[in-house]
This record gives structure tokens, C-alpha cells and sequence, in this order.
């Protein structure tokens, strides 16, 4: 018995950013399994610059991690692939 591809995917906007941005997850299957980020627009992060492809792979039976943290206001987002001093590059442009 043989599969075809298959995919299922969903675009999420960002509301309320200063620039039209957003980006799309995707669920695909053909020779493998795995979930992709698409970034759309203007939406970047550290270390992925806008219109990034990101593959997140899979785990059987676990779990696939993806997280887009920012303040929606400044263009400093982080993600998958950070730099490693992620933290304090991003705690330093959202001091109070």
C-alpha cells in the first residue's frame, strides 16, 4: 500500500504590529513527517530573516515545539534557531 502527500496548514496574522506580518504552520507528509513555519511579509526573528522557512521535524508520539515571543511593537522577535544570548538581547530592548 502506497500514501500520497498530504498537508494541513493554517496562516495566523499578527493584530495589532506595526507592519503587516504573519506566517503560516503546515502539517506534511510525503517521504516524511514533519510541521514548517513559513514566515509572510515582514515578520522576522533573530536568526531568521522575513520570509523564513523553518522545518521543525517530528517526534512519534511527542512533541513539536514552536514559539514566536515579542512585544509586538519593535521588530525584535525571537524563535526556533535563536541566537544564544537570546534572553538578554531581548530583555534589552523591553526594559522599563
Amino acid at each position: 500500500m502506497q500514501h500520497g502527500d498530504s498537508a494541513a496548514g493554517a496562516t495566523n496574522n499578527l493584530i495589532g504590529y506595526s507592519n503587516p506580518a504573519s506566517f503560516t504552520v503546515e502539517a506534511r507528509e510525503d517521504k516524511d513527517r514533519r510541521i514548517e513555519i513559513q514566515y509572510h511579509e515582514t515578520l522576522s526573528s533573530l536568526n531568521n530573516p522575513e520570509n523564513s522557512f523553518l522545518n521543525l521535524g517530528h517526534v512519534r508520539d511527542g512533541t513539536v515545539l514552536f514559539t514566536l515571543d515579542g512585544d509586538g511593537i519593535s521588530k525584535l522577535f525571537t524563535s526556533a534557531n535563536p541566537t544564544i544570548a537570546w534572553m538578554q538581547v531581548h530583555l534589552s530592548h523591553n526594559r522599563i
